[in-house]
């Protein structure tokens, strides 16, 4: 019961960011989403590329890492890898 009571606080928070965005900052959100996109189709050829070099490095491509790396970009993006790698 208490993980489905932090679901929703974890859902509402996000509803309420994205709400504020969508107020004050309508050009973050046409940044996030083209960052998000770019970060889709980068983790994808990334990931092809490390494949065919053998290592067993690979992010998957889901709404965590593709939030990561819309918000963060390439610092993103190298975190996750640096992760996968280590961990």
């Amino acid at each position: 019961m208490k993980q489905y009571i932090s679901y929703l606080l974890f859902a509402l928070a996000g509803m309420l960011f994205a709400w504020y965005l969508y107020l004050n900052h309508k050009k973050w959100i046409g940044t996030v989403i083209v960052r998000a996109i770019l970060s889709i189709v980068v983790i994808y050829l990334i990931n092809t590329v490390v494949l065919n070099f053998g290592i067993e490095a690979l992010v998957g491509v889901n709404f965590v890492s593709i939030g990561i790396t819309a918000f963060l970009g390439v610092p993103g993006l190298l975190l996750l890898y640096g992760a996968s790698v280590f961990f």
